[in-house]
């Protein structure tokens, strides 16, 4: 996963700053059907700089078209323990935080609490640490995830002329087991992601 992972489409003068775990994927599978051929697809999603480039949040141009994307804190954190911890894409977070296979949910929060933006890794840190919230144009909701991509198709259509494909809300296709998030763990999570909660207006 590109990190810093704001995409640059240049031809439309358009910035995605992709936000992990917020439909992410959803949204770079759409620019693979709408900027490539059927031969192109795959090697393009496999290896994206074909096609767009990656780019610092404070190196986005002043007149690119600026489209962020959030999802609830603590829902967030849910899938990313569901597919990063106790699924199948654990390696990374072994080989960076030693964060173990299986890792119980509370004991995965208590241990990402600790780590510090600056030095996490962006699955699990703070979405305003990634996100130029001066640059916005606007932003998507997971939660109203195809009602906000609608109100971004008009606007990339009035900045570039472009038609953009309509959209699905994101399947989480991670392993759907349930979590019981305690009051501590909540109240844990409010205190870290606090910014989140505040500046993306969540409850």
């Amino acid at each position: 996963m590109p990190d810093p992972n704001n995409c640059l489409i240049h031809e439309h003068k358009v910035c995605f700053q992709f936000i992990c775990k917020a439909g992410n994927t959803t949204v770079k599978r759409l620019l693979v059907d709408l900027l490539c051929n059927e031969d192109e697809k795959e090697r393009v999603f496999n290896s994206p700089n074909i096609k767009w480039k990656y780019c610092d949040k404070n190196s986005i141009p002043n007149d690119y078209l600026v489209i962020g994307f959030c999802r609830n804190p603590q829902e967030r954190l849910v899938s990313c323990w569901r597919d990063k911890v106790n699924g199948k894409h654990f390696r990374p977070f072994i080989k960076r935080h030693g964060i173990p296979y299986k890792l119980p949910f509370e004991n995965f929060i208590k241990t990402i609490c600790k780590i510090e933006d600056k030095n996490g890794d962006q699955h699990f840190r703070s979405q305003v640490y990634d996100l130029n919230l001066k640059r916005l144009d606007t932003l998507v909701k997971l939660e109203s995830f195809e009602e906000d991509w609608e109100k971004v198709r008009k606007l990339i259509f009035k900045h570039c002329n472009i038609v953009y494909p309509k959209i699905g809300k994101p399947q989480n296709i991670s392993k759907k087991e349930v979590v019981n998030v305690s009051k501590e763990i909540r109240e844990l999570i409010e205190k870290r992601y606090e910014a989140d909660y505040r500046l993306l207006q969540y409850k």
